[in-house]
């Protein structure tokens, strides 16, 4: 038995077409368009988008200026995605590189950044020295990832101790 139909015309390009009285119905109630297809639905759509897209994002505007990319950018990033991000600059980041001249502040190794990396053993992980506190200028430092993923949410101190104790028993 066939569900009765009608008539509708598709809101993007103007041909007619036969759809379900009920569907016709719950789009009206929900305030939606009706289209003869998905194509239809997606032409409309992104009309609609892309004119939203051009309002909402300063970048799309004529004469917006691109950050720059730096190295440092992805810890930012991290730091950022973390939620724990307070204020943190590639130039605050290149700063601590250099003062650290690449080498890693607990065990001295020489680190390599993000881009550059092919082994995880010597990849610059930016830390925390006080785990409860965000990442700010006087609370980071660069050190090899694992022994970030061994520090967890010790201090440095603790940590640095910890160590010790387990190299005195190698």
């Amino acid at each position: 038995m066939s569900r009765p139909t009608q008539k509708i015309i598709c809101h993007n390009c103007g041909k007619e077409f036969d759809r379900e009285c009920r569907y016709v119905k719950a789009a009206e109630k929900k305030g939606r368009k009706h289209f003869c297809s998905r194509s239809c639905a997606t032409t409309d759509r992104n009309k609609s988008n892309n004119y939203k897209y051009n309002n909402l994002l300063p970048q799309c505007k004529k004469g917006y200026r691109q950050a720059r990319y730096t190295p440092f950018t992805w810890y930012i990033a991290r730091a950022r995605s973390r939620g724990k991000n307070n204020g943190l600059t590639s130039e605050m980041l290149e700063n601590l590189w250099n003062k650290q001249n690449g080498l890693c502040a607990i065990s001295k190794i020489s680190l390599i950044l993000h881009d550059e990396c092919k082994d995880n053993r010597y990849l610059a992980s930016l830390d925390r020295i006080d785990s409860s506190l965000p990442y700010q200028e006087d609370n980071i430092q660069f050190i090899a990832l694992p022994l970030n993923l061994a520090k967890q949410a010790f201090d440095n101190k603790e940590f640095i101790s910890f160590l010790k104790e387990v190299s005195a028993n190698l």
